[in-house]
């Protein structure tokens, strides 16, 4: 097998791979995005999906998917989870430094996802995926 037949095979292993990354499908191309402010009250990742809470300023919570991979500050980000209130040491590396649960103000860029029966067990309905979070204040 020539190099370049190689490098083919391991450059469609990365793509598939990396397609596979996560639960969640990605968003078309010109998908609308929306934003969403409130405080960071939880977040949790599993292998490949996750899902996080803010509370806005209504006072109500508001839930979303997350993957893996995706941003935080614009920067990937792939804690399990986020610190635990009080205890900054719990963080995992990526963690931004700048968003501390249960008190900093996020924003939230999101778009809406249809799943069908197809995506998976127990995937139904409309979704907010994340995009990304970014710290307020």
């Amino acid at each position: 097998m020539t190099l370049t037949a190689k490098s083919a095979i391991v450059a469609a292993l990365v793509v598939a791979s990396t397609a596979a990354s996560s639960a969640w499908p990605k968003p078309y191309a010109g998908q609308a995005m929306h934003m969403q402010d409130g405080v960071l009250v939880s977040f949790a990742n599993g292998n490949r999906a996750g899902g996080l809470t803010v509370r806005t300023a209504d006072g109500k919570t508001q839930d979303y998917a997350t993957t893996l991979r995706m941003t935080w500050l614009h920067r990937t980000m792939s804690c399990y989870q986020m610190p635990e209130p009080n205890e900054p040491a719990t963080a995992c590396a990526s963690w931004p430094k700048s968003i501390v649960p249960g008190k900093t103000i996020v924003r939230i860029t999101y778009w809406d996802a249809v799943h069908t029966a197809a995506d998976g067990p127990g995937v139904s309905g409309p979704e907010r995926i994340v995009k990304d979070v970014s710290a307020l204040r």
